[in-house]
């Protein structure tokens, strides 16, 4: 409000020097691996899956999409859990994250961890680390 104006929104902060690594970082990465570990575990009982015969009511077709699936879907979830902690600190690597997170969101076994990971995922001093502009009021 230097200009006198008492609607104008409140003044972006941007830091000048790279901030500390935040607290949530640490259990981001450890959240990722676990993430990770859990869709190629996945991926690993596709494989195992094509490999063991069929219940006698499944057709061999089924057992072949149904195997396809989880291999599919496996990699897809892995790869970006994989790749997240090693990608640079940019705004678009926040909100990978953000978006990782919300993905633990759909899980009850991963619940319990993804809910006070979004919370600190979303405070203004981890948003400077990674570039974005914090609104300080």
């Amino acid at each position: 409000m230097a200009d006198g104006n008492p609607y104008a929104p409140p003044q972006a902060v941007i830091a000048a020097a790279p901030p500390r690594t935040p607290g949530v970082w640490t259990a981001y990465v450890v959240y990722c691996i676990g993430m990770a570990l859990l869709y190629l575990a996945l991926v690993g009982v596709g494989v195992a899956f094509s490999f063991v015969m069929p219940e006698e009511e499944m057709a061999a077709g089924e057992a072949v999409i149904i195997s396809t699936l989880l291999v599919g879907l496996g990699l897809l979830f892995a790869v970006p859990y994989a790749a997240a902690p090693f990608l640079p600190r940019r705004p678009g690597t926040w909100i990978l994250g953000l978006v990782l997170i919300g993905i633990g969101l759909t899980s009850c076994l991963t619940l319990p961890v993804a809910i006070p990971l979004l919370l600190y995922w979303i405070k203004p001093e981890n948003q400077l680390f990674f570039g974005r502009t914090a609104i300080i009021k």
